[in-house]
């Protein structure tokens, strides 16, 4: 399957940490703080490519609580 053609809907958590350029154990933590929300499929972890979009918006909003 091709992903290069076409944008992702949704990514793994060793993905979405490449595509944040957080290490999976920050990812992780974040997840745990509630800051980025996750799905679960059966066994897998994914991660929604908005999800990834809303957390990065939110970085840059002066009033968010973030670090």
């Amino acid at each position: 399957m091709r992903h290069d053609t076409q944008e992702r809907l949704a990514y793994r958590v060793r993905e979405a940490a490449d595509v944040l350029a957080i290490s999976r154990s920050r990812f992780y933590e974040l997840v745990a703080q509630g800051q980025i929300r996750i799905l679960k499929a059966g066994a897998r972890t994914l991660v929604r490519r908005q999800e990834l979009e809303r957390y990065l918006d939110e970085l840059e909003t002066p009033s968010c609580g973030g670090r």
